[in-house]
């Protein structure tokens, strides 16, 4: 998750990968992004399902007096423009294949009386990230076909891991947000 790969980078000094694909929503997601790209590796993409417009203008008051938050969105975006990172707005995950090496199937996302085209993207990478929002982010895990179990202290229904952070499927570690919220 977005929240695992920025604690890998900002406090470990380590890369998720050298190919990422980023999916998801939220601010997170974009800083992720930043420092990916920061550290040298590269963004085979940035999915993004759809923006739901009216909840953003309900929500935009929030934003009066935050003025320092609005600048370091500011600065992210700048860092990221001129990364040419291929951008799918409107594009979500549907499929996961493969094991270190993976193949990603997206699909175009509907939006209220406008259907999807119903063609799929394929894309690799050697990482996914993900992030949405502040609930645990389990739609990945459970794409890879990782048993999960709910744990409420942890938020909800979160995959089963090892003291090491590996599912029961072997190579596959899931840490962050994926893994429930503190």
């Amino acid at each position: 998750t977005a929240g695992g790969a920025l604690n890998l980078i900002k406090n470990q000094g380590l890369l998720p990968g050298k190919r990422v694909i980023l999916s998801g929503r939220g601010p997170l997601l974009f800083s992720t992004a930043a420092q990916i790209k920061k550290h040298g590796a590269a963004i085979t993409a940035f999915c993004h399902p759809r923006i739901q417009w009216s909840w953003g203008i309900k929500q935009a008051w929030r934003i009066f007096g935050q003025w320092g938050r609005v600048q370091e969105s500011l600065e992210i975006l700048q860092q990221l423009l001129p990364a040419k990172m291929p951008v799918f707005w409107d594009w979500a995950i549907k499929r996961v294949e493969g094991n270190h090496e993976y193949q990603i199937t997206l699909s175009e996302t509907a939006s209220p009386g406008n259907s999807a085209n119903n063609q799929d993207l394929v894309l690799t990478g050697d990482t996914i990230i993900t992030s949405d929002g502040f609930l645990p982010n389990n739609r990945l895990s459970r794409l890879l076909g990782c048993p999960h179990e709910y744990q409420k202290d942890l938020g909800g229904w979160v995959p089963i891991r090892n003291e090491y952070f590996e599912s029961t499927i072997p190579g596959i570690f899931i840490i962050g947000d994926m893994a429930g919220i503190r």
